[in-house]
């Protein structure tokens, strides 16, 4: 089976069709989104719409939770708050059910498992091995080989082998994975990319040669950032799309 990984599109259409385009390209047999539909940015119901069309298999990030009231948005930045109040106003009825249905988790053709945040917290960040080192030990207690998460909007390749070793591979963008190691990777962020690289970020990931692909995709940064001021959203969401940050 051959999967792209998708996750955080934050309602960012421009980059959500860019990177569904060079999908179709690879032909994969499923589109997996790890969550964050919505947030930050003009498009709510424009990018569920298309995540329904491509059929996109989605769990719930935090910013869609926050959406449809499964998170506090006083947890959130004074920025994120401002654009989940605007989300909320604007989305449809059917696509905030769209969002009720999102289950926080899932495994995924008993190959791999996928979260948005952590094994154990949607809202948990995982920015370095370390903080990756103790979720191994969920992967390890559940015979879960591969774990994909997102959140952080930025790629990570934590690995953790037979003989108890732990390595970052962070920044290859080709690895053949060991069948019996563990894994947590991170594809990046499709629709606000925060490791200052503007480009959209996923990957592929084909269970049959047991290979991850990482792949950066330019898009229309002009547009997205327009639509966000002429919504009246912070001028900062438009900016950092500029820098990936």
């Amino acid at each position: 089976m051959k999967y792209a990984i998708i996750s955080d599109i934050h309602s960012n259409l421009e980059a959500f069709q860019v990177v569904i385009d060079r999908i179709h390209q690879e032909k994969v047999d499923k589109i997996i989104c790890l969550g964050d539909l919505v947030g930050y940015n003009a498009n709510p119901n424009e990018c569920i719409e298309l995540a329904k069309d491509e059929n996109i298999q989605c769990i719930l990030g935090n910013h869609d939770a926050a959406v449809i009231g499964k998170a506090d948005i006083n947890f959130f930045n004074i920025i994120a708050k401002q654009a989940i109040l605007w989300t909320k106003k604007m989305i449809s009825p059917k696509n905030f059910i769209f969002l009720e249905s999102l289950s926080e988790n899932c495994s995924i053709d008993s190959d791999f498992f996928i979260v948005h945040g952590s094994p154990v917290n949607r809202d948990e960040y995982i920015f370095t091995l370390q903080e990756a080192r103790h979720h191994f030990e969920y992967l390890l207690k559940n015979s879960i080989n591969l774990c994909f998460f997102g959140h952080t909007h930025r790629r990570a390749i934590y690995h953790h082998n037979l003989k108890g070793n732990f390595k970052d591979h962070t920044g290859k963008e080709l690895l053949k994975l060991r069948k019996m190691d563990y894994y947590m990777i991170n594809p990046g962020g499709v629709g606000q990319p925060r490791d200052y690289d503007s480009r959209s970020s996923f990957l592929f990931y084909d269970s049959d040669k047991n290979k991850i692909e990482m792949i950066r995709l330019e898009y229309d940064i002009e547009k997205c950032a327009q639509k966000v001021l002429d919504a009246g959203l912070d001028t900062k969401l438009a900016q950092r799309l500029f820098f990936g940050m």
